[in-house]
């Protein structure tokens, strides 16, 4: 996804998302794994850094290309 953004963002912007994407998913991987072995406390921890970074997704998106990725919208 970050070669993507690449060719219409360049390097930097590219770069970003792909590390960010990437967080989001080994986050998630982390919050299955709690919830699994029934550890609560882990897993609401996971939860929040979960959706602490789509938030920082949407922001990210909306910084980049505003008229498209409208913050309000990205945040439901």
């Amino acid at each position: 996804m970050g070669a993507a953004f690449k060719k219409y963002y360049g390097e930097q912007i590219g770069t970003k998302f792909a590390a960010l994407i990437k967080d989001h998913l080994v986050i998630a991987a982390q919050l299955v794994k709690a919830a699994n072995a029934g550890d609560h406390k882990a897993a609401e921890m996971e939860e929040k850094r979960w959706y602490a970074n789509a938030a920082e997704i949407a922001v990210f998106l909306n910084r980049i290309n505003p008229t498209n990725w409208q913050r309000m919208r990205l945040m439901k």
